[in-house]
């Protein structure tokens, strides 16, 4: 009896030993989705540093030919003339800020776009444009980031107003990737102020007010 009651005893002592063992590890865990706040940070933070460099470059190089070069596209010729189908290519690096609206609560959006195009002086089809953009959230994890076709006419008030539509990708650090698609309207001004309308799967409907603000990169 002495003896079982020993083995009974180490026994005892040992799944003690072993569930405090078990205890401390799990103790020490961090929970799932528990470094998901810091990296959301960091993100965050590389985020905000490239909008900050992006606008820097935009606003240094505004006196070179920034946004005021796209205003040279706008110059009126007679009609008839050698010039009134003239066009030119651009390539151009995008900064833009938005006030987002995401599954019914208010945030705000900034980033970056590269687009490649045409302007011409017809009034019809005055300028097309192919890009790629992406907004990251403020407040909110994640962003997304979009394929974008653009479509501008000067008919019939002279201005240059379009429209643009395309597929959208959300990432988020909560769930997996979602695609969607968005379209928007928007008006050239040297500078772009815009308004965008999407949704992605499983009910995630957004709504853009924002501006974009376009250096161009090239034009010939």
């Amino acid at each position: 009896m002495g003896q079982a009651s020993g083995v009974h005893r180490l026994m005892t002592a040992s799944a003690s030993k072993h569930s405090n063992i078990l205890s401390q590890n799990r103790a020490g865990r961090t929970p799932w989705g528990g470094a998901s706040p810091p990296q959301t940070a960091r993100r965050g933070e590389i985020a905000r540093c490239a909008y900050t460099l992006l606008s820097v470059a935009t606003l240094l190089c505004a006196t070179g030919g920034g946004p005021a070069a796209w205003a040279g596209t706008g110059q009126q010729f007679p009609r008839g003339s050698a010039h009134a189908e003239s066009s030119s290519h651009f390539l151009a690096v995008t900064i833009l800020g938005s006030a987002v609206r995401v599954e019914g609560e208010w945030d705000s959006g900034f980033g970056g776009e590269i687009a490649f195009g045409s302007l011409t002086e017809r009034r019809a089809l005055a300028a097309w444009a192919a890009s790629v953009d992406f907004v990251a959230y403020s407040e909110r994890s994640g962003g997304r980031a979009a394929i974008e076709l653009a479509a501008g006419t000067r008919w019939p008030s002279g201005l240059l107003v379009g429209v643009a539509a395309g597929p959208v990708l959300e990432v988020d650090d909560l769930r997996r990737p979602r695609a969607g698609g968005q379209a928007s309207i928007w008006l050239f001004a040297g500078v772009v102020p815009y308004a965008r309308v999407g949704a992605v799967e499983r009910g995630g409907a957004f709504v853009d007010i924002g501006l974009r603000i376009p250096l161009p990169v090239g034009r010939w």
